[in-house]
């Protein structure tokens, strides 16, 4: 994956609704360039949707362990998942549990809340804006002038802070 890539996504994390134009700005590229590496992004499959959560859709689950997931209603499941072991993980609003075919089911969790963590990006090939050395895991951001940077400690968070202050 391209660097700039890996940036939009990042970007895209923490607000989906950012537009062309200010991932431009903040990556200091053109529009055209942004376009075509986002264009890039969702065509191969890196990013699968953009999605609105609301708060309602987040309480009164239920986890529902298969045999089969394909023995389950597919209208009625929020996420699935395709366990080592052959069965199937599928979560579901409470209230669609008494629709599904008990058959395959092996047992079922009721989920009092649903809560998304800040998932980290797999980050390959991100070098820090600061220094320039290879940003292993997490990367730090700073935030000047519609502008996002990433370093990769926070000895270059603070030296780019720093930078960007003095203007140099």
């Amino acid at each position: 994956m391209q660097e700039i890539d890996q940036r939009i996504i990042m970007m895209l994390r923490k607000n989906s609704r950012m537009s062309i134009v200010d991932i431009a700005k903040s990556l200091s590229i053109s529009r055209a360039t942004a376009k075509k590496a986002l264009d890039r992004i969702i065509a191969d499959g890196r990013i699968r949707s953009f999605t609105i959560i609301s708060g309602e859709d987040e309480d009164n689950l239920a986890l529902v362990h298969a045999r089969d997931i394909n023995a389950l209603q597919p209208g009625l499941l929020l996420e699935k998942f395709s366990l080592i072991d052959g069965t199937s993980l599928a979560l579901v609003y409470l209230e669609d549990l008494a629709e599904m075919n008990n058959e395959g089911i092996i047992g079922v969790q009721i989920v009092k809340r649903r809560e998304h963590g800040q998932a980290p990006l797999r980050t390959r090939n991100l070098h820090c804006d600061y220094c320039h050395a290879e940003i292993r895991g997490i990367p730090l951001t700073v935030e000047f002038e519609n502008h996002e940077y990433f370093v990769c400690c926070p000895n270059c968070q603070k030296d780019m802070n720093r930078l960007l202050i003095s203007g140099k």
